[in-house]
């Protein structure tokens, strides 16, 4: 019942096809475990779109990510998760950041090698990092305003 599929999008596919066969068809006898189901339940389908890709800047990898990840995401979500999840060396006394979906890195990383064949994995990864840093540090223009401010 369950094919092999090379690429990784497609084994995830086959999963889901798996659980949902068991789910709305009561096939009990198909063993699924608890990852699979877990991953069936968490993955949601993203892509992007050409439209998302044609408001952004192309001149360089760098703006380009910018720009897609604000299409993209919130402020707010991209000020409160990581690349990876792991814990800062440098700010030991910070709450750690839970860490983008990592299907969603790898769709924003193929779509930047497209346009920029010459960059790699690691400076993209940097690139996403900075923008994600970029979003926590821009204080909140509410919060900083103050009642002297409004005229």
């Amino acid at each position: 019942l369950k094919q092999v599929f090379y690429n990784k999008s497609n084994i995830c596919e086959a999963n889901i096809h798996l659980y949902m066969l068991a789910e709305h068809n009561s096939l009990s006898s198909i063993p699924i475990s608890l990852n699979q189901e877990t991953e069936a339940k968490n993955t949601s389908f993203f892509k992007i779109e050409k439209w998302q890709i044609a408001r952004c800047n192309k001149s360089k990898p760098q703006k380009f990510i910018n720009d897609l990840m604000q299409v993209l995401y919130t402020n707010e979500y991209m000020a409160t998760h990581s690349l990876t999840g792991a814990k800062s060396s440098t700010s030991r006394d910070k709450a750690v950041k839970p860490a983008m979906n990592q299907n969603e890195v790898q769709e924003i990383i193929g779509i930047t090698k497209q346009l920029f064949p010459n960059t790699d994995d690691v400076s993209i990864r940097r690139m996403i990092g900075q923008k994600l840093n970029n979003c926590t540090k821009k204080p909140n223009l509410s919060k900083t305003l103050n009642s002297q401010d409004i005229k």
